[in-house]
């Protein structure tokens, strides 16, 4: 059994990215059963950076084991996916990046959760209206996200990231690739990585 660790800034990222991965999974035959070691932040934010180099180090000094697959999720901010994909890069260092995949939502993980109108009616049975493709206002995709499902006359606790694996489940992937950037940069690196995993597999 394989193991991947989700090193996530917090409970939205794990949700959301935990469901892309199931959801690909599904697309590949051959791959190995997989075990799930959870490393969400604890405090979030930039805090993270510190925790994953620590949480890297003790990988390096065989204190804690090492993953078949490393997936670090973090929002963008507004920063943009490859600065903040450096800045995560930095903390891992050169030699671990071989087992990395990176999940950088920009500028919020709920983004991704926004873009499949069809999902959205099939999970709360409600319609809504698709977002701004570019707003930069802080916070707006989350608040979004949570006045649509309040919208739709649910009560939420996470503002409705636990609701992401259902709209996930049902949602066109390659529609919301068209429409994110970010999100297409993490579906395309974990499909490779999964292709991997099965060739590494049929050598074996």
């Amino acid at each position: 059994m394989a193991t991947i660790s989700l090193f996530c800034e917090d409970v939205a990222q794990e949700r959301t990215v935990k469901a892309i991965v199931k959801r690909l999974q599904e697309q590949f035959v051959g791959l190995p059963s997989f075990e799930y070691s959870r490393r969400t932040s604890v405090r979030g934010g930039d805090t993270m950076f510190g925790e994953l180099r620590t949480y890297i180090r003790l990988v390096e000094a065989n204190r804690l084991s090492k993953p078949d697959l490393l997936i670090v999720s973090k929002d963008g901010n507004g920063v943009g996916y490859q600065g903040t994909k450096r800045r995560l890069e930095k903390e891992i260092g050169p030699g671990n990046l071989s087992w990395t995949v990176f999940a950088i939502p920009e500028p919020h993980v709920e983004r991704w959760l926004l873009w499949d109108q069809g999902a959205f009616r099939k999970v709360f049975g409600a319609p809504f209206e698709l977002p701004k493709s570019n707003s930069k206002t802080s916070d707006y995709y989350k608040n979004y996200l949570a006045t649509a499902i309040a919208n739709a006359g649910i009560e939420t606790i996470f503002g409705g990231a636990e609701f992401a694996e259902e709209l996930l489940e049902n949602s066109d992937l390659d529609l919301i690739q068209s429409f994110d950037k970010s999100f297409k940069f993490f579906h395309d690196s974990l499909v490779e990585k999964f292709a991997q995993f099965v060739q590494e597999k049929d050598h074996r």
